[in-house]
């Protein structure tokens, strides 16, 4: 099933799919914040916008120069629809 996120402007909404899918390639082993987004094609913006962070700090996140809280963890995996378990901190 599909969620819709906000992404800062009411009238732009994002679909995210599942990624439970069966041909995702996202069913086992830990994955970045990066390889996440990528797959998911969505821009560094975008993703933060969902998380309501800036750009910047989803940046320092992709590059291990800071990690979210667990509030903004728990938003994360919603976001791409995985475990917290699934995601390389």
């Amino acid at each position: 099933m599909k969620k819709a996120y906000s992404c800062g402007n009411p009238a732009r909404i994002v679909l995210f799919p599942c990624v439970y899918d069966h041909d995702s390639p996202f069913l086992h082993g830990l994955y970045s914040l990066r390889e996440l987004r990528v797959y998911k094609n969505i821009s560094i913006a975008t993703a933060a916008a969902a998380v309501a962070v800036r750009p910047d700090t989803w940046k320092r996140w992709e590059n291990s120069e800071s990690h979210p809280t667990i509030k903004q963890a728990r938003r994360i995996c919603d976001l791409f629809r995985i475990s917290i378990n699934s995601v390389q901190w």
